[in-house]
């Protein structure tokens, strides 16, 4: 999903913002007058990055709802260890991360 500014903001950082997009190939949408402007890294030959994408409907068999509701709770291995970088609870009663 490409950021979303205002030509303002665009204005007063014009030049991080393109060595951004540069650097990352990712587009910026520029809102100007109720329009939007993307701003986005063209490959050799005048192409844009994405242009080439085809679509591949065949990739996924079956229903894509079926993915929301996969668990994969039995795929976790507990460490006995909490990461001090997380902000979740502690583990619950089997020894497993939250309840």
């Amino acid at each position: 999903m490409s950021e979303r500014l205002s030509a303002s903001k665009l204005r007063e950082n014009v030049y991080r913002i393109l060595d951004d997009v540069i650097e990352t190939g990712q587009p910026v949408e520029v809102l100007r007058r109720g329009q939007v402007i993307s701003v986005a890294p063209v490959l050799a030959g005048g192409r844009r990055r994405l242009a080439g994408m085809v679509v591949h409907p065949e990739a996924l068999v079956g229903d894509p709802q079926d993915l929301v509701h996969v668990d994969w709770s039995g795929e976790w291995v507990w460490s006995g260890q909490w990461d001090q970088s997380s902000e979740r609870g502690q583990p619950g009663e089997r020894g497993q991360p939250g309840e």
